[in-house]
């Protein structure tokens, strides 16, 4: 073996310090620390890959042992709905301390690739199109307005595909159930009983009937996730504030009869028609609402 003054002219020795921290987690190896600094002296490849492994987790936290996990899953060694193997199985696999495991489960889990059984395990998830939903509707929560046009712009692309889609497919049941909600709107705004709530409440079952009819479970899981709960609960605000309730409910009439004419075409055209006009009111309420703000602005200064 090279002494070390040897290691340090033939440029092997690139960082002695990386090299000790590597050192002091191999388990049972044999280390010399000389008076200069610290070699790594004898070890076998194993506990070299060991020490390498848990250093690379202490540097970069969790975040290695999740791509690490999530790859082990990709490549088929645990497969959707398989469990885990024990803690300290999966530990000494991974060549990590129970602690850094802990961190890597917890990370997945968040992100619904792993789910913890209280007293039964940690098991890999069914893997689904629902993992999209929860990033997706994070991002649509937290948007501002500039970003919101463009989310709603990437729904009207994709919710007109779908529109289409389900014109040759949704079932005459679905098509009854659309019509109900519609006709429930009518009713209630012909009573003046509409609310911005029920508008929201029939708006989001009118669509998921279209997004469940198109027969694409991850087209209408990515349409559903760019037009969440909050988001819709603003705009029907917005467009009972304004009056066009009226104006909303003609347009989804107009795309329930096309679907219910098995109309491909047409209705694509008509939810297309519809999701243009709601970007058009969100343009013009955030203008509005910036107007406003402005002007608040000057009316507070000194």
């Amino acid at each position: 073996m090279n002494s070390q003054g040897d290691l340090r002219s033939t440029g092997l020795k690139t960082d002695l310090d990386t090299i000790f921290e590597i050192a002091t987690v191999v388990t049972n190896s044999q280390l010399q620390v000389l008076a200069e600094g610290p070699v790594l002296a004898i070890a076998t490849p194993d506990e070299v890959l060991a020490g390498m492994d848990e250093w690379n987790t202490r540097q970069h936290g969790a975040s290695g042992l999740v791509d690490r996990i999530r790859n082990m899953i990709i490549q088929g060694e645990f497969g959707p709905g398989s469990r885990l193997p024990k803690e300290d199985e999966l530990g000494a696999l991974l060549g990590v301390s129970r602690g850094s495991l802990r961190e890597g489960i917890k990370a997945l889990s968040t992100m619904g690739v792993l789910e913890v059984r209280q007293g039964d395990g940690t098991y890999v998830s069914l893997l689904n199109e629902e993992l999209l939903r929860g990033p997706i509707e994070f991002l649509v929560e937290l948007h501002s307005h500039d970003v919101a046009r463009h989310l709603h712009s990437v729904r009207r692309l994709l919710e007109t595909e779908a529109a289409g889609l389900a014109a040759s497919r949704i079932t005459e049941a679905e098509l009854d159930e659309a019509e109900e909600l519609l006709s429930r709107v009518d009713r209630l705004v012909a009573g003046g009983d509409f609310t911005a709530e029920i508008g929201m409440e029939v708006d989001q079952a009118f669509h998921r009937i279209i997004g469940r009819a198109c027969g694409n479970p991850i087209l209408h899981t990515l349409t559903e996730a760019l037009s969440s709960q909050t988001v819709r609960a603003r705009l029907w605000r917005a467009i009972s504030t304004e009056g066009a309730a009226q104006t909303t409910s003609r347009e989804h009439w107009a795309i329930l009869n096309a679907l219910r004419a098995r109309d491909v075409g047409r209705a694509r055209l008509r939810m297309g028609i519809h999701l243009l006009d709601v970007e058009d009111f969100l343009e013009e309420f955030a203008a509005d609402a910036d107007q406003s703000r402005l002007g608040s602005d000057r009316g507070s200064s000194p």
